[in-house]
């Protein structure tokens, strides 16, 4: 996934950062699930970061409908 034309930061908001949503599809069966998301930069060297992400997947029964 290559992330283009993220806008520049806004230095009249109080935040010095930018916020990134990415979506992802659902793991494919039930349990405990690690990626590793890296962020890489195509214009500063040395700024790239990395972050391990766990997504603890389950099925959720209804009750039932009475």
């Amino acid at each position: 996934m290559k992330v283009t034309d993220v806008p520049f930061v806004d230095p009249t908001r109080p935040r010095d950062y930018r916020l990134y949503k990415l979506k992802f599809q659902a793991p494919p069966g039930t349990g405990l699930f690690t990626w590793r998301i890296i962020v890489v930069s195509d214009t500063y060297i040395g700024e790239d970061a990395a972050k391990d992400l766990r997504v603890c997947s389950f099925i959720q029964i209804a009750p039932p409908l009475h």
